[in-house]
């Protein structure tokens, strides 16, 4: 892909995707009480989840925006 095209849609989209994610991570992993639902009304219990990242992964992406597709 030439750097005029990479610059112009692939960087920005791959830049505005992390500071997204910047801001929802905290959000998404700090530990939370789940609303009741029909298991926990019938056994008088409430739930608490936490989320835990798992670790590095790997993508293989397809040519058209390499770094978008892999921050996403």
């Amino acid at each position: 892909k030439p750097i005029s095209d990479a610059k112009e849609a692939d960087l920005v989209a791959a830049i505005s995707l992390l500071s997204y994610y910047t801001e929802q991570g905290p959000r998404q992993l700090k530990p939370h009480w789940v609303f009741p639902d029909w298991l926990s009304v019938i056994t008088g219990r409430l739930h608490f989840e936490t989320w835990h990242p798992r670790g590095v992964i790997g993508i293989i992406s397809p040519w058209n925006f390499p770094m978008a597709i892999s921050c996403s």
